[in-house]
């Protein structure tokens, strides 16, 4: 599953919960996506899960607590697109 631009974040959890019912066998996997270039670096910094959806940890995160909370016993996972793009961009690691 996967949300997009424009969504809140209790359509998210109103929408996702409508398949969430309709599988009772499935484990459900949140596709974090990710932003347009130009906005990925400050989406992805964003704190506000008040607004529309941010490619952002936050969000995702409290998307996930909020399914986790609504469906115990369920299993929720995510990728984690946003997080290896930030790496990415933040250039290469050495060890």
């Amino acid at each position: 599953m996967q949300s997009h631009y424009g969504a809140t974040l209790q359509e998210d959890v109103d929408t996702i919960s409508k398949w969430v019912d309709m599988q009772s066998k499935a484990e459900f996997v949140i596709h974090t996506g990710w932003a347009h270039h130009e906005k990925r670096a400050a989406e992805y910094a964003s704190k506000n899960i008040s607004s529309t959806m941010q490619h952002s940890p936050k969000y995702i995160n409290a998307l996930l607590d909020r399914l986790r909370k609504k469906y115990p016993g369920r299993e929720f996972r995510q990728t984690y697109a946003i997080d290896l793009l930030a790496k990415i961009a933040a250039g290469p690691v050495f060890a």
